[in-house]
């Protein structure tokens, strides 16, 4: 069964609405968006140790819950108004969006500083330690393991020395597409653990297995602090040596665990935010000449085929068109989903055109 991305990179930036547990919404500065296609969800990337995490000296940040602003005027009722009152009630509608957009803004900011601040915790504490050495790149990691897998889907933020006009550039240029959502994905290394076992063959030959394990726990939540999921994964990597041969990789082996347990949280991440969509055609029961893998699929403009899986972002909507000579679609052409699951596309026999000539002939 082909597995296919549904591409979203046609559409335009804005910044969006912060969403709640997986229902990207979108947000537009200044226009409405045009469409339920969803785009990326952007990150900002943190990463801390269980110590940096519980250190009293540094509180989350209190701020204020990111509820919109409703538009003064729906798409209904601006399509009621005469010419007269539509630009004042536009330009209305425009005022609050940018009031949206800005008080989004300096909340992102102000969730951005504190990250600085950990992150200088974070160096003071681990600096010149070998733990140190390669947890002040896991956040360089992490974002590799979310964008390599997801790149279609996310966008991350993990740079953590942008000065305020820098970090407000990255917002609105480095993803490229339409924004789903805001969030901060936390990732909290545990300590790693070591263990080496020795097992002694003929010829005085020693062999030890030496085996490294560390726990990360990823936590996702909006900007302003409300934690939407949170999911512990466990990363490792061995290492075999003997009395005649050392292994390659054996000062590197905490690195590893690290980044093994920092691409299972980023499969996380994509598990909770992606689902797949399996497309299956039916055809009327019991016709010969119905062929479902002849049938023509679009899913939001993109080309598809009978069995493709499609992924999707979960809680967005989605059209889906279907065409197949002297067929048309019986189901309806949109779905919107939550979890994974099969979209069925049941096609129908199209009614005979009147012969409008015959009409003609029996009229006279």
């Amino acid at each position: 069964m082909k597995k296919r991305n549904l591409a979203t990179y046609s559409l335009p930036l804005v910044l969006a609405v912060l969403l709640g547990a997986v229902a990207p919404s979108a947000f537009a500065a200044g226009k409405e968006k045009k469409s339920d296609e969803p785009g990326k969800i952007l990150f900002f990337v943190d990463v801390e140790t269980v110590d940096t995490r519980a250190d009293k000296r540094f509180k989350e940040p209190n701020l204020p819950r990111m509820s919109e602003t409703a538009l003064p005027y729906s798409q209904s009722d601006l399509a009621k108004m005469p010419a007269d009152r539509l630009e004042r009630a536009e330009a209305a509608n425009d005022a609050v969006r940018r009031q949206n957009f800005e008080a989004k803004q300096t909340i992102a900011w102000q969730r951005y500083v504190n990250l600085q601040s950990r992150q200088k915790a974070l160096i003071n504490k681990y600096q010149g330690t070998e733990f140190g050495r390669h947890i002040f790149v896991a956040r360089d990691w992490f974002a590799s393991a979310l964008m390599e897998e997801y790149g279609e889907y996310f966008s991350v933020i993990h740079r953590m020395d942008m000065d305020k006009a820098e970090f407000e550039k990255a917002i609105k240029d480095d993803t490229g597409d339409e924004v789903a959502g805001q969030y901060l994905a936390i990732v909290i290394l545990a300590d790693p653990m070591t263990k080496t076992k020795e097992m002694v063959f003929p010829g005085d030959v020693t062999v030890a297995r030496t085996i490294c394990t560390l726990q990360a726990t990823i936590e996702i939540q909006e900007l302003d602090g409300r934690v939407v999921y949170s999911k512990t994964v466990e990363g490792s990597a061995n290492i075999r040596e003997s009395n005649s041969y050392t292994s390659s990789g054996s000062d590197d082996l905490v690195g590893k665990a690290i980044r093994d347990a920092l691409k299972k949280a980023g499969e996380a991440v994509g598990d909770y935010f992606i689902c797949d969509v399996t497309i299956e055609v039916k055809g009327p029961k019991g016709d010969e000449d119905f062929e479902p893998d002849d049938v023509d699929i679009e899913v939001d403009g993109v080309s598809y085929s009978n069995g493709d899986d499609v992924t999707v972002l979960k809680g967005t909507s989605h059209t889906i068109e279907a065409s197949y000579d002297g067929y048309c679609m019986k189901s309806k052409n949109t779905f919107k989903v939550k979890k994974s699951k099969t979209i069925k596309v049941v096609m129908e026999k199209e009614a005979p055109e009147e012969d409008a000539d015959a009409d003609s002939d029996e009229e006279e």
